[in-house]
């Protein structure tokens, strides 16, 4: 319980398809940024703190938080990528705050 605490969600996590990644819980306007990685979980030194993302690390358009605290960004996922482990994590920059980190298979 206990509210609070950001939550990035990815859908459509699909090869030749468009992916889009959510986060929740973050500050009404905050800048939301959103990384991945397909290396592997990190942990790799960051300005915001150590992330569960390692290097190369790719980094998505930064979103803007709607009134709910909620940013999401599309992104095409490489006709190629089938069956391919990716990691991701996001960050309020408003806060400095990560997200967990997930991970996903490319379908």
């Amino acid at each position: 319980g206990g509210g609070g605490g950001l939550s990035l969600n990815a859908n459509g996590l699909v090869a030749g398809g468009t992916a889009t990644l959510t986060l929740d819980n973050a500050g009404p306007g905050a800048a939301c940024l959103f990384a991945w990685s397909s290396a592997g979980g990190g942990p790799t030194a960051s300005v915001l703190g150590d992330v569960d993302l390692s290097q190369p690390i790719r980094r998505l358009p930064v979103a803007t938080a709607d009134s709910a605290g909620s940013a999401s960004v599309s992104a095409a996922v490489p006709a190629g990528a089938s069956g391919m482990t990716i990691w991701m994590q996001a960050a309020d920059l408003s806060t400095g705050e990560l997200s967990p980190s997930m991970s996903a298979v490319v379908g």
